[in-house]
């Protein structure tokens, strides 16, 4: 995966600079070796090199096995279809017209919360999910901040679905990978994401489109954290919220 790949250019990079200052050694090492009164001090240097050439192998190989491990210690959501793109980072399955049985359990289940309410009679015309390895990671380490629970556990077990109306441009959020605080309509500095349980309250504030349709993303959200009360939810963290579908429809 992509994090991966960046774990593993950080490292190198770090293990660059040694072997920049190893090659400095070597270079400065030739002013001990003529003469014999240096002998003893230039082969002392020689060893302390070769001992660093190897203390740098194990740092390099320590880092790169903890950076792999971080990496697939993420397990994908069961819900995910495979990445066909093994490079991509996020990609966006539209699942409203699927024949399988599974996804459609998936989409009935989505659209039976979304239309409670005021969106009752609603005519949903895209139901896309949206599956991003980075926000994954980074919501499933905040989740293990907030929770504690066994490794066999499922992590979506203490998270929450909640919607959020876009009244900014839906696809410079969908660019993000995320609800990216930078589109918050709060006017603190940091900015603050608005959600709410149910989606006729969020529906208030999703702008409707050229074509005429409305959007609305439905998100999971951390338990405990965020509930303000009468079904609002504010975080001003991004990464305690993850963006999973995006729904669209027609009044």
């Amino acid at each position: 995966p992509s994090s991966g790949m960046h774990a593993v250019h950080c490292v190198s990079s770090h293990c660059s600079m040694t072997d920049d200052w190893i090659d400095s050694m070597e270079q400065d090492s030739g002013s001990f070796s003529s003469g014999d009164e240096h002998e003893i001090e230039a082969e002392q240097l020689q060893d302390l090199i070769a001992k660093l050439e190897k203390a740098k192998i194990e740092l390099y190989t320590e880092k790169l096995l903890l950076a792999v491990g971080e990496t697939s210690r993420v397990k994908y959501p069961d819900h995910w279809a495979p990445f066909q793109d093994a490079e991509a980072n996020q990609v966006e399955i539209e699942i409203i017209d699927t024949t399988d049985n599974t996804m459609k359990e998936e989409r009935d289940r989505i659209i039976k919360n979304f239309k409670q309410g005021e969106l009752t009679g609603s005519q949903i015309v895209s139901l896309k999910r949206i599956q991003n390895r980075e926000k994954l990671r980074k919501f499933l380490a905040e989740i293990r901040k907030h929770h504690k629970f066994e490794a066999d556990t499922d992590p979506f077990d203490f998270t929450h679905h909640v919607f959020h109306g876009p009244r900014f441009g839906v696809e410079n959020i969908l660019k993000e990978g995320g609800l990216s605080t930078r589109y918050a309509r709060s006017k603190n500095p940091r900015g603050h994401i608005w959600l709410h349980q149910k989606s006729y309250f969020s529906a208030r504030y999703s702008k409707r489109g050229n074509n005429g349709n409305h959007r609305m993303f439905v998100c999971r959200a951390i338990c405990n954290i965020g509930n303000k009360g009468d079904g609002v939810f504010i975080f001003s963290n991004d990464h305690h919220v993850l963006l999973e579908y995006i729904i669209e429809w027609n009044c």
